[in-house]
């Protein structure tokens, strides 16, 4: 069982992990490490749309994407050439701490649009930068780990990668969970008075954004005391380093059609996330179920329940003081004889507020389906009881699922209520959940051996091209909900038809030229310990 190269990589594992449970618990020190810092810029993302906008949100999502990419295959390459896996991902972690950081200095900074525009990008580009490199890093902390742990126990290596790619899952999603809830709970924090409603959001985001920067400064500090794992032989800085990962993956491209048959499949998580992000969280979860302040003196908003009314429902109608009339922007809590329209615009104007109150626990809904998904998933996987097209398969029906109710109930006002929202959070959970943990073992057995790091090269350029596109189509308010959903939909079909072919193929060997940064070592090159220590 194992390559040669797996073989050198283990041997020199050996050095520091006497026994397969040391590098278990290395593994899991640093998936702690990582997955604090992370769940505090997914927190971020989640409300980023409500915090400071759609157009400067769909700008950042634009730049991180673009520039996630692109790090990925011509920088990070370089950066783990000369750190090593456990020092890249230290500054992967940093980096996040700085896109954190950039969101708050927007907040500051809303009087000055040109000033906000200009930090946004600049935070967009940084945030991508790091993490493009810090996949990179993990995939290769990640297979040189599995690797190690397969060969010390004898397990097959297909289910040592699914039992780690599961416990990292786990972990990951736990900790965005945490932040989430930690999103959530802070919304309760007491108000100003002598604000009005706008300053009082602000004033809340800024205590969000300042929270979760100490809480990634700190687990990027954590990351120090985890132990290196071995990795390929370090190599001389010159241009073809910068552009081999992206000539392997292109070649592999050439070769294996599983690459591109893959590519529906990654499209469907890659452009589901900024759906979320961009649409649903802003368009229904906070415009919609959200309660709304307000101080304009035409629009007074009920103060009490009405009979047979709860308080969710009590914030989402308002009274025209002008001609008496009640208005609800909440279908499904309107009364029969009152009026629906949602908040006239002139009120929305520097005196009214949509909160993001309730976008906290919707996207806690997801972590947590996502962290039983992939440790049932991975549990049934590794074991040998289920196959992975199960779960594949499953998944990508979810994401459909939300295409398929966005795409048919057309007006976002009719979505308001939790009767719908939980549901479709539930299942995105799930599909997150199988996303990162059987869909990186599943390239991890497509494109094993010399062509691991051309083939998880490409789940960064998918994912990150779809996000890309995702986030900028999903921010346009000029194109509609139906139209939004119908592309989310097609690929969630025609993602299925072509993984399930993907599996029928056999793959081509094709030498990585990046030096097989995610298996653990290069064929030809003797191992190397990621840093002296």
């Amino acid at each position: 069982m194992g390559s040669e190269a797996e073989a050198k990589a283990a041997q020199a594992d050996a050095k520091l992990f006497k026994t397969p449970a040391q590098v278990m618990r290395n593994f899991l020190i640093m998936a702690f490490c990582f997955s604090a810092n992370h769940g505090t810029v997914t927190a971020l993302i989640a409300i980023a749309s409500s915090a400071i906008g759609l157009k400067l949100s769909a700008l950042s999502f634009v730049t991180l994407y673009t520039c996630y990419t692109l790090s990925a295959l011509l920088l990070a390459n370089v950066v783990l050439s000369q750190l090593g896996s456990k020092w890249t991902i230290i500054f992967g972690l940093t980096v996040y701490c700085i896109y954190n950081a950039s969101f708050m200095v927007v907040n500051y900074t809303s009087d000055n649009p040109h000033f906000q525009t200009i930090f946004v990008a600049v935070g967009g580009v940084i945030g991508g930068i790091g993490a493009g490199t810090l996949w990179t890093a993990q995939g290769a902390f990640f297979a040189s780990s599995a690797s190690s742990y397969a060969i010390m126990t004898g397990m097959d290596a297909g289910q040592a990668r699914a039992k780690f790619a599961g416990y990292f899952a786990a972990i990951m999603l736990s900790w965005e969970f945490l932040c989430k809830v930690l999103l959530s709970a802070l919304q309760y924090l007491p108000k100003n008075p002598n604000q009005t409603p706008v300053e009082q959001e602000k004033s809340k985001n800024n205590t969000l954004f300042i929270v979760f920067t100490i809480i990634a400064v700190v687990s990027a500090l954590g990351m120090i005391s985890v132990l290196p794992v071995a990795v390929h032989k370090k190599k001389k800085l010159n241009g073809q380093l910068f552009v081999s990962k992206f000539s392997a993956a292109m070649n592999l491209m050439v070769t294996d059609p599983r690459v591109l048959l893959m590519l529906p499949y990654n499209f469907t998580f890659g452009m589901a996330a900024p759906f979320l992000n961009q649409y649903v969280n802003l368009r229904v979860t906070t415009q919609v179920l959200g309660p709304v302040s307000c101080t304009n003196p035409n629009i007074t908003f009920n103060p009490h329940p009405k009979p047979g009314m709860d308080d969710t429902c009590t914030q989402h109608t308002f009274m025209d003081n002008e001609t008496n009339k009640t208005f609800w922007f909440a279908k499904s809590c309107q009364n029969a004889s009152d009026h629906f329209g949602p908040i006239p615009h002139e009120a929305t104007e520097g005196n009214c507020s949509h909160s993001s109150l309730y976008v906290g626990w919707m996207v806690a809904i997801i972590t947590a389906s996502a962290v039983v998904a992939s440790l049932s998933f991975g549990r049934l996987n590794s074991s040998g009881i289920l196959p992975k097209q199960v779960p594949m398969i499953f998944a990508s029906l979810c994401f459909g699922t939300i295409a398929f109710v966005f795409f048919f109930i057309r007006d976002p006002n009719n979505l308001g209520s939790f009767g719908y929202l939980v549901p479709m959070y539930l299942a995105f959970g799930i599909g997150r959940g199988v996303w990162e943990s059987t869909t990186k073992a599943v390239f991890a057995d497509f494109f094993s051996g010399p062509n691991a790091g051309a083939g998880f090269a490409h789940i960064v350029i998918q994912n990150g091209a779809a996000g890309a596109i995702g986030a900028k189509l999903f921010s346009n308010e000029n194109i509609s909900q139906e139209w939004k959903a119908g592309i989310l939909l097609f690929f969630a079909g025609t993602g299925i038809v072509f993984y399930l072919i993907a599996t029928r193929m056999k793959g081509t060997s094709v030498a990585d030229g990046g030096g097989n940064i995610q298996t653990g070592a290069d064929s030809d090159d003797e191992p190397l310990l990621d840093e002296k220590e």
